[in-house]
């Protein structure tokens, strides 16, 4: 049972971060460079502040 679990979480894993991947990399010839950074830096800078915020939440327990 444990062992089809961890299959099944790897596989849709594998699956999710390929349409992910697949996404970014045809994204990037829809956009000029110059947005195409803009994009992901913004997905970065959220993704930094999201991670702040957990971990100041977490620490005022």
């Amino acid at each position: 049972m444990l062992v089809a679990f961890i299959a099944g979480h790897w596989a849709s894993d594998l699956g999710w971060f390929t349409l992910v991947s697949t996404g970014v990399h045809r994204g990037r010839f829809l956009l000029k460079q110059r947005e195409y950074r803009v994009l992901l830096t913004a997905c970065g800078v959220f993704l930094i502040g999201f991670g702040l915020y957990f971990l100041i939440s977490g620490m005022n327990l």
